[in-house]
Formats: structure tokens, C-alpha cells, sequence
């Protein structure tokens, strides 16, 4: 179990999972592989940047970090060492309610492959869902509350900004494309690589 790699499952599939099962839950925004947070402590004089894998906003304004993970390793030496100073923060603000008011997630869990991660492993506030082969999702613990402070203006803020970023975003992509499609004219070649690097952009945006 030490070396465990999941080969059946991507971020991406997992994602699409989580994605399936929140739609049918009618939550109010969900958004993947984004920088919602900046981690900030009174302690520290530079905010840390960590890239949420999953995201979601409930129907009462409180935020859901998914972190994704189907690499045993990464879960062991990145997850709990490399990033032990978000880990660090996240404890300190489950065990006083976050009494300071960082700007942090409500709920944080992993979501790995059945088996993946022990029980014992998870950090005191973190949940753990699995997901198996047919890429259905498994609660492994009860819901796991971080704090319930709620600052909806902030995360509002937040919010608009990304939608409006990603539509800027994905726009000037699309004229970008429509320009190389018209310049391709009739050569099917030029108009396929067209199409292609249109996706490959689209999925690193």
C-alpha cells in the first residue's frame, strides 16, 4: 500500500464525479482545480497560495474544499509535509472554531480511490470520501465541520471575479480560434490544428 497509484482514476475523472453527484444537490456554485483562498495567518508575513481541487458552495454560503488525490506518496510526503503550514492553519482553526476569522473553507476532505487512505491518516478536521471503480462516490466519515464562520461578502467577492475572469477568459480563446479557423480557409490540415490547439487551451485555461 505504500507505492499505491490509482491507474484507473485521473484528477479529471474524479472531478467529473464530484461534479455529478453535487449537481444533483443543487449546490449554488461549484468550480474545479481554483485558487479560492489565500491561507493568510496573523502569523505569517506572506500569504501561501494552494490550489483547491474541487470547490463548492452550499445552499447556506459555506464553502467545501475537495482536495483530490490519487497518489499515495503525494498524499503522505506532499500533502502532510510539504504542505504542513496549511495544515498547521486548518487545525488551529478547527480546534477554536476559527475565532480569528481567517478566510477558510467551512469543510475540508480528501477524495481518493477505495483504499487509498487510512483513517488514522486524516488530519483531525479533514473528511474523507472515496471513489471506486464505476467512479461512485463513498462517504467515509461523518461530516466534518471545520468552523462555521461565514463571510459571504468576502467569498462573493471572490467569486465574481473568477466567473468573470474565466468568461473573459474563454472568450478571448474562442475569438482567438475563430480567427485561426478563417485563416486556415480550405486546408483541412490547418483548420484540424486549429481545433486542436483550440482544446488543448481550453483545458489548460
Amino acid at each position: 500500500m505504500g507505492k499505491y497509484i490509482s491507474h484507473r482514476h485521473s484528477e479529471q475523472s474524479i472531478q467529473a464525479a464530484l461534479y455529478k453527484y453535487y449537481r444533483k444537490r443543487k449546490m449554488k456554485y461549484m468550480l474545479s482545480s481554483v485558487y479560492i483562498y489565500d491561507w493568510s495567518s496573523k502569523k505569517r508575513k506572506k500569504n501561501d497560495k494552494w490550489e483547491d481541487d474541487f470547490f463548492f458552495v452550499d445552499k447556506e454560503y459555506k464553502t467545501w474544499t475537495i482536495e483530490i488525490k490519487r497518489d499515495r506518496q503525494d498524499f503522505l510526503r506532499g500533502e502532510l509535509v510539504k504542505k504542513a503550514e496549511k495544515i498547521a492553519l486548518l487545525t488551529e482553526a478547527y480546534e477554536n472554531n476559527n475565532k480569528d476569522n481567517y478566510f477558510l473553507p467551512n469543510y475540508f476532505y480528501y477524495c481518493a480511490p477505495v483504499g487509498m487512505i487510512k483513517l488514522e491518516e486524516l488530519p483531525k478536521f479533514a473528511g474523507l470520501i472515496e471513489v471506486d471503480d464505476d467512479h461512485n462516490l463513498i462517504f467515509v466519515t461523518d461530516v466534518m465541520q471545520l468552523h462555521d464562520y461565514v463571510d459571504k461578502e468576502r467569498l462573493m467577492d471572490k467569486l465574481l471575479k473568477k466567473f468573470y475572469n474565466k468568461s473573459y477568459s474563454d472568450e478571448q480563446l474562442y475569438i482567438s480560434f475563430i480567427q485561426e479557423w478563417r485563416k486556415a480557409g480550405d486546408s483541412l490540415a490547418k483548420r484540424n490544428e486549429a481545433v486542436m490547439s483550440y482544446e488543448r487551451k481550453k483545458r489548460i485555461g
